[in-house]
């Protein structure tokens, strides 16, 4: 993916263009001796210059950034908790470090982290809490649920741009691709494809705001989409099995989507693998769709009893990316169709079926909250609390291990 940017970083300069001070010589005129200091003095800038290079490389990005400053993940942060170490590339400036492969907005990462507190809040293991097995997961199926209402909180603001609405994404793809196990196990696999399909309409809604903000495409300043969209394939293709009606049929969509702007999905093999079969599998649908009409001929187009109803809608008028979120037991339940999708209406919906007490948001697992600890030590309460939640934000997640 080729990189734009305003502004040159001092890494770009190459240290090959430093040049030695020029030797002691005698003085053979005033011009001379003139020319001899401005060398020197160029050399001795260009030096410090590259110092300054290796500096901003290694450099944390500071907190009070611009939220739209890109930071680097390093290779193990991207899908596992990060060993913290000198050497980690996390949070240092992606400017400074033009070809490294993962890199999010800072407010993309800050919105991860602070939806990772919201997990371990919920986290029946980290608090030493005896529940249920499936109390974690379904814990985290919340804070997914908190997600996507944000999501749609920052859709329907309308001082919200683009950048905004894609810094939500990242943070729910680096969600995503480390936690989503913890949901994949609970004993509702009906709403797992549900949320599944919510999840596809969502970054398939951010894309669309892209490109109405011209903002997709091959040298978009936005220099995570090839990274995000990697991310999502990986998380999605875990539920393979889980979403019988197609609620994950979005995969599909977005592969097309990103080679029609020439985006590529890199930095991660197992991403760009699993793009490819999405590829492949296209081709042999439309090969094997255009030798049925060869075989029909013009038969659909000349027969008198074709069905002019629309396939897209029942008859109560609701369209099929409404009644594919039904409960399965539905008997006007569709299999889902991505020929179109509306995330005004499908969020409504799926709060209607899947929601509690009409939202899709709440707190009901969250463990530092009293309501939700049944404990006879009030006081290990306030201490696990403190462990987990107080600190800098992404550092209090990595002790728990």
């Amino acid at each position: 993916m080729v990189t734009t940017r305003s502004k040159r970083v001092l890494s770009e300069i190459s240290p090959n263009a430093i040049a030695d001070p020029s030797p002691k010589r005698k003085k053979t005129s005033t011009h001379c001796n003139d020319q001899e200091q401005e060398d020197r003095s160029h050399s001795e800038t260009k030096a410090q210059e590259n110092r300054n290079s290796e500096i901003d490389k290694t450099a944390k990005i500071d907190r009070n950034a611009p939220p739209t400053t890109f930071v680097c993940l390093c290779g193990n942060g991207v899908k596992h908790k990060c060993r913290i170490s000198p050497q980690c590339m996390c949070m240092r400036y992606a400017d400074a470090n033009p070809g490294h492969p993962f890199c999010v907005t800072k407010q993309g990462e800050d919105l991860f982290r602070a939806w990772r507190v919201e997990q371990v809040k919920r986290d029946a293991e980290a608090f030493g809490v005896m529940a249920y097995t499936d109390y974690s997961g379904y814990g985290t199926a919340e804070v997914v649920g908190n997600m996507l209402h944000a999501f749609d909180q920052v859709i329907n603001t309308k001082e919200t741009d683009a950048w905004s609405i894609w810094a939500h994404i990242e943070g729910m793809a680096r969600f995503l691709s480390q936690d989503n196990w913890k949901f994949y196990h609970i004993d509702d696999a009906e709403a797992n494809g549900k949320r599944v399909m919510l999840i596809g309409t969502a970054l398939l809604t951010a894309l669309d705001h892209l490109v109405a903000a011209g903002l997709l495409g091959h040298d978009s300043p936005i220099r995570s989409i090839g990274f995000v969209i990697g991310l999502f394939l990986e998380f999605v293709v875990a539920y393979e099995e889980t979403c019988e009606s197609n609620e994950d049929g979005w995969r599909f969509v977005v592969v097309r989507r990103v080679d029609a702007f020439g985006i590529k999905i890199s930095g991660l093999k197992a991403a760009e693998q699993i793009a490819e079969g999405l590829r492949e599998i296209t081709r042999e649908e439309e090969e094997a769709e255009q030798e049925e009409k060869e075989k029909k001929g013009q038969r659909d187009e000349t027969s008198s009893d074709s069905d002019n109803s629309d396939p897209q809608k029942d008859e109560n008028n609701l369209p099929n990316f409404v009644n594919a979120y039904k409960p399965d037991t539905a008997p006007d339940s569709e299999v889902r169709s991505w020929d179109a999708w509306n995330w005004e209406q499908e969020v409504k919906f799926y709060t209607v079926w899947h929601g509690i007490d009409g939202k899709i948001d709440g707190t009901q697992y969250d463990l530092t909250l009293a309501e939700n600890f049944e404990s006879e030590d009030d006081d290990e309460v306030d201490s696990v609390d403190t462990n987990v939640v107080e600190g800098e934000t992404g550092s209090e997640v990595e002790v728990l291990d």
